[in-house]
């Protein structure tokens, strides 16, 4: 718990104190005390018990940063000009598209984005 804490400090001192984090509690395979394992499980909101070495728990670990970025996304419908591809380029890497059709205009899309990208995006932003 220590270290966590020291882990926390140093975000706090990066700006990035408010960011969603995911704890992996690496070295399950050295068998800690269940006990301990227990009390981080119930310490951290989103506490995945890994070995990194045996690769156990890496699937629910993916699991659980999906789960965490997911909450982050907003929902987003936009006409975006042609001229701003790197936007568009940027919504295919980072959100997730449900609609996409290439217009006279630019391209209509529909979709999940992380806040600040569909901040960016508000400025094309079409009704249903």
């Amino acid at each position: 718990m220590e270290q966590a804490a020291t882990v926390e400090e140093i975000l706090e001192e990066l700006g990035a104190g408010d960011k969603p984090t995911v704890v992996a509690l690496n070295k399950i395979d050295l068998g800690p005390d269940p006990a301990v394992v227990a009390e981080a499980m119930e310490a951290f909101a989103e506490a995945v018990p890994i070995s990194a070495r045996r690769g156990q728990g890496l699937a629910e670990l993916l699991d659980a940063v999906e789960r965490v970025l997911r909450r982050r996304m907003v929902p987003v419908r936009a006409l975006v000009p042609y001229t701003e591809g790197e936007l568009l380029h940027q919504l295919h890497e980072w959100g997730s598209i449900t609609r996409e059709e290439h217009t006279g205009q630019g391209t209509l899309v529909e979709g999940q984005a992380p806040a600040a990208l569909a901040d960016r995006l508000e400025a094309w932003a079409v009704e249903q």
